[in-house]
């Protein structure tokens, strides 16, 4: 036999499967990964084997793919959402009648927004933090405003504008009180401004003077009521009282009752034993009364006119 030994060398390349590639698409709020020049099957650092993946976040994210018994390399990319922006914070608008209406103020983390007259957000009204609505009738108006972020808009925030009714206010008047026809919110005027404490629905006069009455109501809407001038009955009495003469007096044969600027009044002729001795109702201001047949005495002349009863004594001689 023979001992023979013989060797020979072989070289064995082994070639790992090249890393994959990825493509990142970064959208609003999320970004969409697509994994290509693969073979195999894909893993996903997030657990996920299909060829394209949606995230969320920024952080970065690995794939590999296996193929037979070899896994490639990782491919790391690191994705970049492009944030949408918070719902935006708008107060509600509310005016009065006839009022200035305050503009929308919006706020957000981003500063750019755009208004809309739908909540499909399909009619546009303007862009800015502010807007300015053209309303001016009574009534509720709802609209509607986005912030953005490049091409990436918020959630609709829902702003409303309320414009109110004025309230309605008369003011009637018995004797020397004023009455207001809404019970609350009532600040009594007259021409030297706001009286204090007369916040009542009534108000009883004192001085004479132009009355009025402004009612505020709930929504701190105002209104002004009608004017009454009033003068106050015991001025009135002193006014008509001054207005009326008897003259002459004492008087002999005849005397004349002048009623000044009143044209419209009783007039009565009462003994001094309570007699009514005269009475008529005249409507011109002066009155030529006969005394004949009248005693020599005293006499009380009674004239009344608008509710007003004033008295004066006569001397017939």
């Amino acid at each position: 036999s023979y001992n023979c030994t013989n060797s020979a060398s072989v070289t064995v390349t082994v070639n790992n499967p090249a890393v994959p590639t990825v493509t990142v698409n970064n959208l609003c709020g999320q970004s969409e990964l697509t994994a290509s020049n693969y073979t195999g099957t894909l893993v996903w650092s997030t657990g996920a084997n299909t060829e394209t993946i949606t995230v969320t976040n920024n952080n970065p994210v690995t794939v590999t793919y296996t193929d037979g018994a070899c896994t490639s390399d990782a491919a790391v990319v690191t994705p970049a959402p492009i944030e949408i922006p918070a719902t935006p914070t708008v107060n509600p608008v509310n005016a009065c009648f006839g009022e200035t209406v305050d503009a929308f103020m919006a706020t957000s983390n981003y500063t750019d927004f755009v208004w809309y007259a739908d909540a499909a957000l399909t009619i546009p009204l303007g862009n800015g933090a502010t807007f300015q609505s053209q309303e001016t009738n009574v009534g509720t108006y709802t609209y509607y405003v986005v912030a953005m972020n490049g091409t990436c808009a918020s959630d609709a925030a829902v702003a409303t504008l309320t414009i109110n009714a004025l309230p309605s206010v008369t003011i009637t008047q018995n004797v020397d009180t004023l009455y207001s026809s809404v019970n609350n919110g009532n600040q009594w005027y007259n021409s030297q401004g706001a009286i204090s404490g007369a916040t009542n629905d009534t108000y009883t006069v004192t001085v004479e003077d132009d009355y009025f009455v402004v009612v505020t109501d709930a929504n701190g809407c105002s209104a002004m009521s009608n004017s009454i001038h009033v003068i106050p009955t015991a001025i009135a009495q002193n006014q008509f009282a001054s207005m009326i003469s008897v003259s002459p007096n004492p008087a002999h044969g005849y005397t004349v009752v002048n009623l000044g600027s009143v044209n419209n009044a009783k007039i009565e002729i009462v003994s001094a034993d309570g007699k009514v001795v005269y009475n008529t109702t005249i409507k011109t201001n002066i009155e030529t009364i006969s005394l004949n047949g009248f005693a020599t005495g005293l006499y009380t002349v009674k004239v009344t006119t608008d509710g007003k009863t004033i008295q004066k004594k006569l001397v017939v001689e």
